[in-house]
């Protein structure tokens, strides 16, 4: 599974943190056709549902993509997180997400 800033920077597995929301895209694979998936970022605290504007499910060859998909206001410079994928049908995705900040006005 891949996790990467929506603001088209396109490095795999980082996230520059922004004033006010920040997206990211995720596309994963080895699902069933089909499947409704749930993404969730967990942390040492816990886990969080992320939110999406269409429902995530597996197209004909299993696979998903979902863009701008916010991140918690929770979610601080440094931290280390796993964004997780579970579908309806028993598939499990899992990809680093490393937030840094590039801007430090923000």
């Amino acid at each position: 599974m891949f996790v990467y800033d929506s603001s088209g920077t396109f490095a795999v597995g980082i996230v520059d943190i922004k004033t006010g929301k920040t997206t990211v895209d995720i596309a994963g694979a080895g699902f069933q056709p089909a499947e409704k998936i749930t993404l969730t970022i967990e942390s040492g605290a816990g886990s969080t549902t992320l939110s999406t504007a269409a429902a995530v499910e597996g197209n004909l060859s299993g696979a998903f993509w979902v863009q701008n998909v916010e991140l918690p206001s929770s979610v601080k410079t440094g931290d280390v997180l796993t964004v997780k994928a579970t579908g309806d049908k028993g598939g499990i995705g899992k990809g680093p997400l490393i937030v840094v900040n590039k801007n430090t006005t923000n």
